[in-house]
């Protein structure tokens, strides 16, 4: 399997989109039970995400058996599915449910529903971070780093509202930092402590070739708390408070972008890759000074000193500039000056 940066995943948007469209049908008919007359003293609600979805009530076992009769009748007939037996089940509040990867537990003291992380997803996160920090240690420590955090990370991103996220993190950052800390020792050829003592430049959390190991304990939050995401979606603080481009961050630590894989192999970014980050960067303009049709005008990425190996292909080296400006460049001799974000001063191309 070859890691790329382009096309869609499983999993991807447009799953949800597809179920979202086909399964609009279910949604009316069962209104007339949510919002229409009751036909009788239970009342009904409809929870769904794409394929998955709930029907809850407060009536009895008969009830509700009736009623999953009748969904799957309508399923059958009308859109031409059907339930599965292994997910679909009557449960009593109290004694729990599973529902997109959550356990949930109906607490009869506060009338509420409490999350919690279920055993298989810690077995999970378990199992991942051992299977990144055993076996062969060519590869390079930025890049086992910054795939284990993306890993982490998305994982407790999605756990972090549980009721019990905050003793869960705890006991998954001790694995990791025993974990990375075995492997980095492996990998320098030395002594646990030896490492903290000459290789790491922050003990916790780990922090050691100007990369940090993320730190998942800081992750959970309080239950009073909405579960939105607080600020920017594209931007993130720097060391002095100030907006910071989140390309930038990423780049700055070495991380090229959302990945998946635990870095068991090692694997250099090529020249398109870098050249995705530019026009990010760039925004997808033309960044000569003088240039009047930035996103008028198709782009391309330019060397801005002539590619003479496979460093020249890293970022600094690259600029965004539309097909007029790049065309002046290698068919003219006007000079066109540019300036991209992190660049001192302008230069001159010729």
């Amino acid at each position: 399997v070859q890691v790329t940066g382009k096309g869609t995943p499983q999993g991807g948007i447009v799953s949800p989109l597809l179920a979202n469209v086909y399964l609009n049908e279910l949604d009316w008919w069962i209104k007339q039970w949510t919002e229409g007359p009751k036909g009788g003293p239970e009342n009904w609600s409809f929870v769904r995400y794409a394929d998955d979805f709930m029907i809850l009530t407060d009536g009895d076992k008969g009830d509700a058996e009736a009623m999953k009769e009748r969904v799957e009748e309508f399923l059958d007939e009308e859109l031409n599915l059907r339930l599965s037996k292994e997910k679909s089940s009557i449960r009593h509040a109290q004694d729990g449910l599973s529902f997109l990867g959550y356990d949930m537990i109906a607490d009869s003291s506060t009338r509420a529903c409490k999350t919690y992380v279920p055993q298989e997803a810690k077995e999970y996160i378990r199992g991942r971070i051992r299977e990144a920090t055993e076996g062969d240690t060519d590869v390079s420590v930025r890049r086992k780093i910054r795939s284990i955090s993306s890993v982490v990370r998305g994982w407790a991103n999605y756990y972090k509202y549980c009721f019990n996220a905050g003793d869960v993190f705890n006991d998954v950052e001790q694995l990791l930092w025993h974990r990375t800390t075995h492997w980095l020792a492996e990998k320098h050829k030395c002594s646990r402590k030896q490492l903290i003592q000459r290789k790491l430049e922050s003990k916790s959390p780990i922090r050691i070739n100007e990369i940090t190991l993320f730190d998942p304990t800081g992750m959970s939050t309080s239950r009073t708390e909405s579960p939105r995401r607080h600020g920017h979606p594209y931007l993130c603080e720097d060391g002095d408070g100030k907006p910071e481009p989140q390309w930038k961050k990423r780049y700055r630590e070495g991380h090229p972008g959302p990945d998946p894989y635990l870095a068991n192999e090692e694997e250099r970014p090529g020249s398109e890759d870098q050249s995705q980050w530019a026009r990010v960067r760039d925004e997808n303009t033309c960044q000569s000074t003088g240039c009047d049709a930035s996103g008028r005008e198709s782009t391309v990425v330019h060397h801005i000193r002539h590619r003479r190996s496979a460093d020249d292909d890293r970022i600094g080296n690259l600029v965004t500039l539309c097909r007029r400006c790049h065309r002046k460049i290698h068919q003219t001799d006007q000079v066109v000056t540019v300036q991209h974000e992190g660049m001192d001063e302008p230069k001159e191309l010729t």
